[in-house]
């Protein structure tokens, strides 16, 4: 469960900062997980590509 909330608190900040120019490193520090291991909880979690999702830039 901890990590649902943590990926839905992350989906809030990335909304709130689409205008900035988002590197998957950046959304890593957010969340507190290795970008490796976020970016494959956010596929399970939420279905999505985490980059593609973001727009970001690794």
């Amino acid at each position: 469960m901890y990590q649902q909330q943590v990926i839905t608190q992350l989906l809030a900040w990335i909304e709130q900062n689409l205008d900035q120019p988002l590197t998957l490193d950046d959304i890593a520090a957010k969340s507190g997980y290795s970008k490796w291991h976020l970016q494959r909880l956010f596929k399970q979690l939420t279905g999505h590509v985490l980059g593609t999702y973001a727009g970001a830039e690794d």
